[in-house]
């Protein structure tokens, strides 16, 4: 029985990483049932942790959007260049969904599709 468990950063992996019961019962010594009835008296919450996942999501799509713009090797045609914008505004609007107060409340569904995929790869 692991006497000196670090609560609070045990409970921040189930929140923030969303991280599982079984896997923070190896990384902290601690059987998944003692996780689970910790997490249940103390109201753990990760609902949101899909929306933290796509804000991540989101920022890492930015920077690849941001990096073939400033790519100088490979020259942006207008065609390329409207769907980058369209591409941008779409993302800014998840963005704001994902990190919102509504993002509690709501659940999103996006379907990245061909070179969008591969950028956040």
């Amino acid at each position: 029985m692991a006497l000196n468990v670090p609560w609070e950063q045990v409970r921040r992996d189930y929140e923030q990483e969303g991280a599982t019961y079984q896997v923070l019962s190896e990384r902290y010594g601690v059987s998944t049932s003692t996780i689970s009835r910790r997490a249940r008296a103390e109201a753990w919450d990760r609902n949101n942790s899909a929306g933290r996942c796509l804000a991540a999501v989101t920022r890492q799509l930015m920077g690849a959007v941001e990096e073939t713009l400033t790519d100088r090797s490979a020259p942006v045609s207008v065609r390329e260049l409207k769907d980058l914008t369209a591409l941008v505004r779409e993302l800014l609007t998840l963005q704001e969904l994902a990190e919102g107060p509504q993002a509690q409340d709501e659940s999103l569904h996006v379907v990245l599709e061909g070179e969008a995929e591969s950028w956040g790869a």
